[in-house]
Formats: structure tokens, sequence, C-alpha cells
């Protein structure tokens, strides 16, 4: 356990249950930290802290720019998970809004 290794991984290898492993370690190993649970994050604080920069600066403008940018990269990592990560470091990501088309002849017909 102190070697970073699981429960499980321990109580497979000596060959007695989980449970008597756990109360092992919780008896003689009470301030050993616990493993980190969960599936780990694609982007790390740093690149998330790169995204900001970049977005800030001006070089990325939308989602699928930063996309892009992140493939470039080498990171294989899906739109949503873009779009959440802006909306993590506080960066609203928006549609971009729908407008009228105005040609010359609207321009004059408008003034």
């Amino acid at each position: 356990l102190q070697k970073q290794q699981s429960i499980s991984g321990v109580a497979k290898a000596v060959g007695v249950n989980k449970a008597t492993v756990s109360r092992l370690k919780n008896t003689f190993l009470p301030t050993l930290p616990r493993q980190a649970s969960g599936r780990p994050c694609i982007l790390s604080d740093v690149k998330l802290r790169q995204i900001n920069r970049n977005v800030l600066k001006g070089d990325c403008t939308t989602g699928r720019d930063v996309h892009k940018r992140l493939q470039q990269e080498g990171i294989q990592i899906s739109y949503q998970t873009i779009l959440n990560s802006l909306r993590k470091i506080r960066i609203d990501p928006r549609k971009k809004s729908k407008k009228p088309f105005l040609s010359k002849k609207h321009q004059q017909e408008r003034l």
C-alpha cells in the first residue's frame, strides 16, 4: 500500500480478502493518503491556463479554434469536452448569433 498499490491489488497478491487488507490499512497506516478516484482529466491545469491565455490574447476566438489547435498538438479530445473545459475556466462558449445578410441595396434602403 505504501508503494501506491490498490487495496484489491494487495489483496490479490497476498491471497486474502479485500476487507482484511482494508482493516489492516486502517489499523496500521491511518495517515496513508487515499488514492484519487474517478477518471483522470484529459486536460491538465497547465493546458487549461494555456487555452485561457490563447483565448484572451485572441489567438483562438471560438471553441472550434481551440479544438483545432489541440488536435494539432496531438491531443485527441471531443468538441464537447472543449466546451466543458471553457466553462470550467469561466469562458462562456456561445454560438455565433445569426445576423441578416445586408447587401448594398438593403443598406441603402435602410437609410
